[in-house]
């Protein structure tokens, strides 16, 4: 669906602005219907052409802030954000040029894509700003940039001229950055490295000279229909820190350079450096001289201007950000005489909350957070909790952003050459970009060990899709929802005021009736709950989860469930934590099968407290470790239940088994229907508690010892397995032997580890990772949710 520009202003505002802006005189140019578009040729001066666009930030040049998800993986790799690389520099570095070169293809072939550009156009808009770094012409000798982005400018040029847009190329990063921002691809915590050595210098002069000489081309022209705008020479160097004498040189080399080279008379555009408003006015002005190479034309000065870098700025109130955007719009509007000039970034953010605006893993200064320790600023009624998620904001912040935009569009336009907004597109933050978060509702049933891990997580996600929670029930009796699916506070829900639980009927009729799309969450074990998963997919509504009930019951209420979900309205299913906790094992499997492949067996270690009992009772070497000590110190570790037996009888590992059998293609019609080992001696199956059942367990370790010592004679070890085998037609649970050299006689702690094995590939594929634990659990859970809202929000 296409809409003017007013809507995307209704995108920041989340207000009705549509028909004020269309009845205002003002903004009356905001309508695309109603916009002046200009048939620019390579001889239309620079003063002529009003811009108004828009920055493609974060897709040829790296921001952290922008696409996270390309930086976030580094955490979960190591465990330690503190890995997690601040710019494109040290992401390449990190992974190596075959790695990084993989990476960045698919993220240079999602980001942006055609559709974009017609997008763009259809909104009212002329023009587009690329962002590109130094590296994608010439590199120095030990970068570790990869190359490649050269050719998606192409492609995005190319994609510009069939809409009618125009391109400003801006060289967004010079070696050892131009000013320290992770944005120039080098960060250096603020400080400028780019004129420490002549080399940089110079080699920034080349790569202008090769921009000039193909972009600036006859024939590059001819082909794109004067797309090409313009090239701004460098963005944002950091005047304050470098010398001024040398960067005014550079510009002035830099303009020469363009006018030698190239065939056309492109704009030149020079960023003001940080410099006040009329600094650049006596800098190669209209009237200074008429050399025909040296001949002033087609200049232009590119501000940019934001009011979230101070504490100051952040401390004004509404009225004092306007007077701050009309005062320095005034100044630009004096300078005109001069030159033309632009404001060349602005955005709606009235604070710096955006997550990794600052660098990665830093605070903000509106919090007060490191290293902006001393700055809190904290207004009681927004906090950036809030400001990150859209459906948050007060009325207030509401109305603020809104005039925010207004005045900056208004004065931008009439006091200058026009403006371009930071930025296009970002995958986390409202108050920076022009094109809105996607969300969803969702329903949490359980506040237990895994609900409440579950909650903590979701509370503190930065995700391009907004989780909305509408329904938390936090306990059998309790739940935090409203009629009209207001979100519930997850940091304080334990404290909230509750209302009864809703029953199950009127639970799937309230989350079906809302606007949006909504995710049920069960986090619980409970039976009767997951006996109504049909009725909850079938009224469109999806499901993640953890439970294992509905999933591993009799075959008809799994065909039931998955059957309904295939309908066209019925709702999805994901329960990738039923089996591996946060381990990655039925979106795999399932991966295998629907692409065709044939499973032929399964085997796996499906149980982290099991796997840590056999673990540590059967080793390569002799021990005298005994059975009922080793299970003893697993209960007092967590990893078993208050009544070990729950675990021991192999029930809950066969639920499992039960699950990746099905998935295969192996009808199983209940964890009953086959063999299962139990590790419950038989006289102890009816203690009445699981104290007695310790109490007795000595009683049967010469048992187990000699099962131990009778494998450890075979050079071999003993480990509670699953196996679904499709050649023998059977499935079973039970402990079974392995040499010393296989997989899952390496296997440590509480790890999970399964092996696939299938008729396409000659060798088995094993997952293994940690495979118990409430935090892996809810992980997994939550990476389900994510799934689900990417392909059901709107």
């Amino acid at each position: 669906m296409y809409v003017s520009l007013s809507l995307i202003l209704l995108n920041f505002c989340v207000v009705s602005a549509l028909e004020y802006f269309n009845n205002s005189s003002s903004f009356g140019y905001l309508n695309h219907t109603n916009a002046t578009y200009y048939n620019y040729t390579n001889t239309i001066s620079s003063d002529d052409f009003v811009y108004r666009g828009v920055a493609l930030g974060g897709w040829l040049v790296l921001e952290p802030y922008i696409t996270p998800s390309l930086f976030l993986p580094f955490n979960e790799t190591s465990r330690n954000s503190s890995d997690i690389p601040k710019d494109e520099y040290h992401f390449c570095k990190e992974l190596g040029s075959e790695e990084a070169s993989a990476r960045l293809k698919e993220h240079w072939d999602t980001f942006y894509n055609e559709l974009d550009f017609e997008d763009i156009k259809n909104y009212g808009l002329n023009m587009v700003r690329i962002p590109v770094g130094y590296w994608s012409f010439q590199t120095l000798d030990g970068d570790p940039y990869v190359q490649g982005a050269q050719e998606y400018l192409d492609k995005a040029i190319e994609w510009a001229s069939n809409h009618d847009l125009k391109v400003w190329i801006d060289l967004h990063g010079a070696p050892n950055s131009q000013n320290g921002f992770d944005n120039s691809g080098l960060f250096r915590a603020n400080e400028p490295g780019w004129q420490d050595k002549t080399k940089y210098v110079n080699l920034t002069r080349l790569v202008l000279q090769e921009i000039y000489a193909k972009y600036g081309s006859a024939e590059f022209s001819e082909k794109y229909n004067d797309t090409i705008l313009g090239i701004e020479v460098l963005n944002e160097p950091m005047g304050p820190k470098l010398s001024m004498l040398k960067l005014k040189d550079f510009y002035n080399q830099a303009y020469i350079d363009a006018r030698e080279i190239q065939d056309t008379n492109n704009t030149i555009v020079f960023h003001d450096a940080f410099q006040e408003a009329g600094y650049w006015n006596h800098f190669r002005n209209n009237n200074s001289n008429t050399d025909s190479i040296t001949r002033n034309y087609n200049i232009l000065i590119d501000h940019h201007h934001y009011e979230v870098f101070g504490v100051g700025q952040l401390n004004s109130s509404i009225a004092e950000h306007i007077d701050n955007i009309k005062n320095y719009a005034s100044g630009i509007e004096k300078e005109l005489k001069y030159h033309p000039a632009v404001v060349g970034e602005w955005s709606a953010a009235l604070t710096d909350c955006t997550p990794w605006l600052n660098s990665v893993n830093w605070g903000t200064r509106w919090e007060g957070t490191s290293p902006y320790d001393n700055d809190p600023i904290k207004l009681k009624d927004v906090d950036c909790l809030n400001i990150n998620n859209y459906q948050k904001w007060t009325k207030k912040h509401k109305r603020d952003t809104r005039k925010f935009i207004e005045i900056q569009l208004d004065q931008y336009e009439a006091k200058a050459n026009g403006w371009i907004f930071w930025c296009y597109k970002t995958e986390r933050s409202t108050e920076i970009t022009t094109r809105m978060t996607k969300s969803v509702n969702v329903a949490i049933i359980g506040a237990g060990v895994v609900g409440s891990a579950f909650i903590n997580q979701l509370a503190n996600l930065k995700a391009p899709v907004a989780l909305n929670v509408v329904y938390l029930a936090r306990s059998s009796k309790e739940a935090i929802f409203s009629k009209d699916y207001q979100s519930v506070d997850l940091k304080s829900y334990k404290t909230s005021p509750a209302q009864p639980v809703l029953p199950l009927d009127e639970l799937t009729s309230f989350l079906a009736a809302a606007k949006k799309p909504t995710i049920l969450v069960d986090n619980t074990s409970n039976t009767t709950l997951a006996d109504y998963y049909p009725k909850f997919v079938e009224a469109g509504i999806s499901i993640a989860t953890p439970n294992k009930k509905a999933f591993s019951s009799d075959l008809a209420t799994w065909n039931d469930i998955f059957n309904k979900s295939a309908a066209p309205n019925g709702g999805l299913v994901y329960h990738e934590a039923t089996v591996g906790a946060g381990l990655p094992i039925i979106g795999p499997l399932r991966d295998l099968v629907l692409t065709g492949d044939k499973v032929e067996k399964i085997e796996g270690i499906l149980s982290g407290s099991l796997s840590y009992v056999f673990n540590t009772l059967s080793t390569s070497e002799k021990s005298d470790k005994k059975f009922s000590d080793v299970v003893k110190v697993a209960k007092d570790l967590g990893y078993l239940e208050p009544d070990p037996r729950d675990d021991l009888n192999g029930m809950d590992f066969a639920r499992k088994v039960t699950i990746l059998a099905r998935i295969a293609g192996f009808e199983v019609e209940s964890p009953t229907s086959f063999a299962v080992d139990s590790l419950v001696p038989q006289p102890l199956e009816s203690l009445a508690t699981g104290a007695e059942f310790l109490e007795k367990l000595p009683e049967y370790d010469s048992d187990f010892q000699k099962r131990k010592d009778d494998a450890l004679a075979e050079n071999k070890v003993l480990r509670y397995v699953g196996q679904v085998d499709f050649k023998a037609n059977k499935v079973s649970v039970g402990i079974a032997k392995y040499d010393f050299d296989h997989p899952f006689a390496s296997l440590k702690g509480s790890d999970n580890v399964v092996s696939i094995k299938t008729e396409r590939y000659p060798n088995p594929l094993i997952i293994q990772g940690a495979g118990a634990g409430a935090e892996v659990t809810a992980h997994g859970v939550l990476a389900d949710a994510i799934k689900i809202a990417e392909r059901i929000a709107n």
